[in-house]
């Protein structure tokens, strides 16, 4: 049995997500729903005042003017192909891993390392930085986690 490192060294990756190895946790994936999406949002401790909407086009200026005002991220869905996949881990692959962490980081990043986790980990994403960031209520698991991601250091 490979290794961990030699899992990633030879590309034993699923297809779904370069960064998740193969037999590792998956989830069951969520709802491209922005009622489901907002639920989460709110059970993670954010402000009830943020919900997510449809966006019907990123080009259209007819159609953006249904977004509503402020619009503090973007989660964009789209089909994962093989042909996506190999291009990523081509573009990715001359890049250093981002290792940035604590207080002097501008923006929380998290690694997506469990199958079909994008959805939770894009809302983790609009939830930990920007202006919903200011508007995660106190005394939560995502608060407690915040703080706890920013004040690690990795140097």
């Amino acid at each position: 049995m490979a290794t961990e490192q030699e899992q990633i060294d030879n590309h034993d990756l699923s297809l779904d997500s370069p960064d998740v190895l193969k037999n590792r946790k998956r989830f069951v994936p969520l709802e491209n729903n922005p009622d489901v999406m907002t639920s989460l949002l709110h059970n993670l401790g954010l402000s009830q005042s943020l919900q997510f909407h449809d966006v019907f086009s990123i080009d259209e200026p007819e159609l953006l003017a249904f977004v509503p005002r402020p619009a503090h991220a973007l989660l964009l869905i789209f089909p994962v192909s093989e042909t996506y996949e190999k291009f990523r881990r081509e573009e990715d692959a001359p890049k250093d891993e981002y290792n940035g962490s604590g207080e002097g980081e501008k923006v929380v990043w998290y690694k997506q390392t469990i199958g079909n986790a994008c959805g939770l980990i894009g809302v983790l994403h609009a939830a930990s930085n920007g202006g919903a960031r200011e508007q995660i209520r106190e005394l939560t698991r995502t608060v407690s986690l915040w703080h706890a991601i920013r004040s690690t250091d990795k140097s």
